[in-house]
């Protein structure tokens, strides 16, 4: 009896280590691991932005994705030319670029204006921002014209969140950490530096001194 006991126990034993068997040599093979969420870099920040204009241009002629960074007239003239929607220019003109950076990605190219683009967020990674962007692809049933157009958006970001002191580096990014396109953004120039009265004063009257000495020289010689 005891026998068949001991026995009905070895055979559950083999049977449980049967079942397992698969599944521990599945562990020690290294199946993958359950998925872990990933922390971003602890350097990287967010930014706040202000749409100004989303749309596309038809006039634009900018085949390939592009980002340009205004911080001055100068560029915002730049800019003006790409875009021919009169009330999209003013509303970026009317930006106070002493406080503000504007901010405009154009997707590139595309053979018809329902696809777009889209800013998704604007990221302070060390010393550079980027700029991550959503390539707007239509549904089948969306109405859009079949004409060649440049997708954009423009924003604005205020200069208390990415001051400049020297170049910084923008890019735009997709949603997959790929580098669409680079920009290099100046602060505005610094004040060039004019000599006091005092000393040009100075200057000339050395000069004159040296001249004088000069002419006493020649004259003593001769």
């Amino acid at each position: 009896m005891k026998s068949t006991f001991m026995s009905g126990i070895n055979i559950a034993i083999i049977v449980l280590v049967l079942v397992l068997l698969p599944w521990l040599v599945g562990c020690e093979e290294g199946q993958p691991p359950a998925t872990k969420t990933i922390e971003p870099p602890s350097d990287t920040t967010s930014i706040p932005l202000k749409t100004l204009a989303a749309g596309y241009s038809t006039t634009a002629n900018i085949t390939d994705p592009t980002i340009y960074v205004i911080g001055s007239p100068e560029d915002m003239k730049g800019l003006n030319k790409s875009l021919e929607d009169l009330a999209v220019i003013a509303q970026i003109e009317n930006q106070d670029l002493d406080t503000n950076w504007i901010v405009a990605v154009f997707r590139g190219e595309v053979p018809t204006s329902a696809e777009g683009i889209q800013v998704v967020d604007v990221l302070r990674k060390g010393e550079e921002i980027q700029v991550i962007v959503e390539f707007i692809q239509p549904d089948p049933d969306q109405p859009g014209s079949d004409v060649i157009a440049y997708p954009y958006q423009i924003f604005a970001i205020h200069k208390d969140e990415v001051k400049a002191e020297a170049e910084i580096p923008w890019s735009m990014v997709d949603l997959q950490g790929k580098q669409l396109a680079k920009y290099a953004a100046l602060s505005p120039p610094a004040k060039p530096t004019v000599p006091s009265s005092t000393s040009t004063f100075e200057s000339l009257a050395q000069g004159y001194s040296t001249l004088q000495q000069n002419k006493k020289k020649a004259l003593q010689s001769s």
